[in-house]
């Protein structure tokens, strides 16, 4: 997805076009044998993609959180972490999952 962002014909004013769509999917059904994604599969990942950074974002944003620039990661003590939301709290420990949303979605902190 992140290839197509940066291509005219594939992304519109809000968001992917047809094109966009049907091109990844045939980039990704090519890739391994017997892949058989639909574009609505796709369009569910992405939807899942930008809730799940909403939520990482979320935490960042939160008075007491830092940004280690390094390991790309949010920092706290741990009774902050405790004030988080369950949602949030699941995050913590799942610091490489956080890197590849924010490559994924090209969030920049």
């Amino acid at each position: 997805m992140k290839e197509y962002s940066d291509v005219g014909k594939y992304r519109g004013q809000n968001g992917w076009t047809k094109e966009g769509w049907q091109a990844m999917k045939d980039r990704l059904n090519a890739r391994p044998p017997g892949a058989n994604f639909t574009v609505q599969q796709l369009k569910d990942r992405e939807q899942r993609l930008k809730k799940e950074l909403n939520v990482v974002k979320s935490i960042v944003e939160k008075s007491g959180f830092g940004w280690d620039p390094k390991n790309k990661v949010p920092t706290a003590l741990d009774e902050k972490w405790e004030e988080l939301s369950t949602e949030q709290r699941k995050w913590r420990n799942h610091s490489h999952t956080m890197m590849f949303y924010m490559k994924f979605m090209k969030v920049k902190w």
